[in-house]
This record gives C-alpha cells, sequence and structure tokens, in this order.
C-alpha cells in the first residue's frame, strides 16, 4: 500500500475477507505472519460481504497497552467511517428506485408505475379468473 514504510512499523496490519462459501478466508493485504502473534479482529459486515482489519504488535502483547489502545481506536475509527459510508450508499440506492416511479417535476406517479400496476392487475385476473378496467382521464388546461 502507497505510503507506509513497513520498516519503521512496530504494528502488524492485515486486512482479510471472509468467505462466506465455507472455503475461509481470503487473505487480502498485510503480513502473513500476524496470524501467529495473537491479533486483534475487527470484522466489518457489509450486505455482501465480511472484511477483517487485523492487527498485533511485532514484539508481541508484553507492556504494550499504548499500542494497544492506539489499534482499538484506530480500528473503531476505521468501522464508523466504514459503516457510514455503506449507510449512505444503501441510502442513496433507496432514493433512487423511489425516483424512478415519480415525477420530478410534479411529483405524481408516472408511467412506469402504471405499467408496472397494470401488469400486476393482469397476472392477478389471470390467476383468480378475474378480470381488469383501466379508465384513463386525460385533462389539458389550454
Amino acid at each position: 500500500m502507497s505510503g507506509i514504510d513497513k520498516t519503521k512499523m512496530d504494528t502488524l496490519f492485515a486486512i482479510r475477507r471472509l468467505d462466506e462459501s465455507g472455503l475461509g478466508p481470503k487473505h487480502i493485504w498485510g503480513d502473513d505472519e500476524i496470524y501467529v502473534l495473537d491479533p486483534i479482529f475487527l470484522e466489518m459486515e457489509f450486505p455482501n460481504a465480511t472484511w477483517q482489519l487485523v492487527a498485533a504488535p511485532k514484539d508481541g502483547w508484553s507492556g504494550n497497552t499504548y499500542g494497544f489502545a492506539i489499534l482499538v481506536i484506530t480500528g473503531l475509527i476505521i468501522s464508523a467511517l466504514s459503516g457510514f459510508y455503506v449507510h449512505d450508499i444503501l441510502n442513496k440506492k433507496e432514493t433512487l428506485d423511489k425516483m424512478v416511479y415519480i415525477d420530478q417535476l410534479t411529483g405524481l406517479n408516472n408511467r412506469l408505475i402504471l405499467d408496472d400496476r397494470l401488469e400486476m392487475a393482469i397476472m392477478r385476473a389471470r390467476r383468480f379468473g378475474g378480470k381488469v378496467a383501466v379508465y384513463i382521464f386525460r385533462c389539458q388546461w389550454i
């Protein structure tokens, strides 16, 4: 990763993705030796994946409470920022999904929602042996 000089770091970091198919975690970035040093894990859950931020001091945990505190605080900040980011993306997607069916100028339902509801009504009528009627009233102001 650019900007990180590993020779000056006394803490090892790694990122891995937890695989939901049962094949085990996939190492993405960082030092492989970290997993034998009794690391701490911070899991970040997203809609389609779970990621782990893994950290441990190179020399072990004995007498390194300051380093542990820094790691925990860093992990919490990363987790909070990524959570806000994912929340923002999901809210924008929900807003866009709603905008598809509403005319932005008038705020009224548009032709897409009419087509969708009409198709659902026709399928329901076919399934239950009913009928569908459509009455279109067009009003133009001169």
